[in-house]
């Protein structure tokens, strides 16, 4: 749950910043935060400030009189916060989780598919192999000629 509020506190830092898209003095951002029903320290401003300038998505610039403004990057501009790319991240692995599932299940029908035609070929060819031993049975017993299973050679009479 801490995790989650954290989460919600840093989109709703970085929401200030898309919202205004001008500079941000840190000395305000306490009171903004607070507009947005939230309740930070400057010890967590200055924490999800670092997070959010490490991350790409805004920087730090001075103005004439040394007051240190925050910016929104482009970067920023563009991204949808930390929160949807959660969502995002869980949504593409569920994705992928049903992908995976589905070619298991397609791969154990191929393989139960490929057993039976393997099946149906040997059937095929012991029953092909018998016509053609009846076929050209009296040919071979003419000629002294015998299959293996049998046992004694059948002679003529």
């Amino acid at each position: 749950m801490d995790e989650e509020l954290q989460i919600k506190k840093l989109d709703a830092l970085f929401f200030l910043f898309r919202e205004e898209q001008v500079g941000i003095a840190k000395h305000f951002i306490k009171e903004m935060m607070l507009g947005k029903g939230f309740e930070v320290s400057n010890v967590e401003i200055e924490r999800y400030l670092d997070q959010l300038i490490d991350d790409g998505y805004i920087m730090l610039t001075a103005d004439d009189a040394g007051t240190r403004i925050y910016i929104i990057k482009i970067k920023g501009l563009l991204f949808d916060g930390y929160e949807q790319q959660i969502l995002s991240r869980i949504s593409e692995n569920t994705r992928l989780e049903t992908l995976e599932n589905s070619q298991r299940a397609n791969q154990t029908l191929t393989t139960w598919l490929t057993v039976l035609i393997a099946f149906g070929t040997l059937l095929a060819a012991v029953y092909y192999s018998i016509e053609i031993c009846n076929r050209f049975s009296p040919i071979l017993h003419q000629h002294d000629l015998y299959w293996i299973w049998e046992a004694v050679p059948k002679r003529k009479s």
